[in-house]
């Protein structure tokens, strides 16, 4: 099973890929360490695990297209992703996906539009943070209330980063 890791300007990024679909992408640091190890018991129950070259040309793709979006030049991915979570999560991160390039949302907002109701935050915020393919699924731009960036498994400071790129250009 291909895996790759590799340097972007908000740091090091390891992408997992599968039959042909983007299985991981995330960043390389201790707090994304839990959510790897999951994402490998789930492809190991899930999946039949191969090399193949097309594998190999879509974490090229990945890597090429993540670097052109850190640029500034790509503000659509068009990658085959893969996605284990349950349907909530899903849902979720279908929704998600649906956020426009440098724009955001806050949870309270994301709840009513997925869930028809505000109060479903924290278990928006686990969806996030289960996320396996950040940036991707951008679950940065969803923030807490009022404009406060709330959490972000990759870190603060990354959002942060990620956000101010975005409105940068």
């Amino acid at each position: 099973m291909p895996e790759k890791i590799f340097s972007s300007p908000a740091g090091e990024i390891r992408l997992i890929v599968n039959n042909g679909f983007i299985l991981y992408c995330n960043w390389e640091d201790p707090e994304c360490g839990k959510k790897l190890e999951k994402v490998r018991r789930i492809i190991a129950s899930h999946e039949i695990i191969k090399d193949s070259e097309e594998d190999s040309r879509i974490l090229e793709e990945a890597e090429f297209q993540l670097l052109e979006y850190f640029a500034g030049r790509l503000t659509v991915f068009n990658l085959p992703i893969k996605l284990y979570g349950s349907l909530f999560q899903k849902k979720i991160w279908d929704k998600i996906s649906e956020i426009p390039y440098g724009e955001t949302i806050s949870y309270g907002d994301l709840g009513i539009e997925s869930c028809g109701s505000a109060s479903f935050s924290r278990a928006l915020a686990q969806a996030c943070s289960a996320n396996p393919v950040a940036i991707i699924v951008p679950c940065h731009r969803v923030t807490g209330s009022h404009g406060k960036l709330g959490g972000y498994t990759g870190g603060l400071s990354r959002k942060r980063f990620l956000l101010e790129l975005e409105n940068s250009f």
